[in-house]
């Protein structure tokens, strides 16, 4: 849901499912309401979303109410979250997230992006050398999967013992270990 082409993509696979487009609506515009700042939030909390019926909407609108409908609105954009993941199971299997990681991965031009993305090289393991016909697409590819929520890896499968190159931010958070601890390693360390 971070990323458009995403969001696109999953809006457009709900709607077979008008709960399920209606919450994702509900969860963007919270997750946007959000970005505002503090008292931003607490001046137009009642305006923004007067259809939900927030606690302390009547005709006291103090600080405190102000506050307490803030509270409101972040558990259900969280609801609103947990209803839209009961779909993604069936969206990862469709076309429709392939056609939102392309997107993704490509440049304005149409092209995979290439030279060498320095964030990206710096993510890989530093005994790797990455391919030049590979270079582009595996950069990207880094990009788009770093902060996904979901582990990643991946292995270079041509070298002995094929060594991790790549784990991703959510990877590193699941198995407790850092960058150093595991890039260049097989993944079966993991085991025992």
């Amino acid at each position: 849901v971070e990323d458009s082409a995403a969001a696109e993509g999953l809006t457009q696979h709900l709607t077979t499912s008008p709960e399920g487009t209606e919450q994702l609506d509900l969860y963007m515009r919270i997750k946007k309401f959000l970005t505002l700042p503090q008292n931003a939030q607490r001046e137009r909390v009642f305006k923004e979303f007067a259809e939900l019926d927030l606690s302390g909407g009547g005709s006291r609108k103090g600080a405190a109410m102000a506050k307490e409908a803030i509270a409101e609105v972040m558990q259900l954009g969280e609801q609103a979250l947990q209803s839209i993941s009961v779909h993604v199971p069936s969206f990862i299997c469709s076309q429709l997230v392939d056609e939102a990681m392309v997107k993704r991965l490509l440049s304005d031009d149409g092209s995979v992006s290439a030279g060498g993305d320095i964030r990206a090289q710096k993510l890989l393991w530093e005994g790797f050398t990455v391919p030049p016909d590979a270079a582009g697409w595996l950069y990207a590819l880094v990009k788009c999967v770093d902060d996904n929520s979901v582990s990643f890896t991946i292995s270079d499968l041509r070298a002995a013992g094929n060594p991790l190159i790549y784990a991703n931010k959510a990877f590193f958070t699941g198995v407790g270990y850092n960058r150093a601890e595991v890039l260049g390693r097989n993944c079966r360390f993991l085991q025992g």
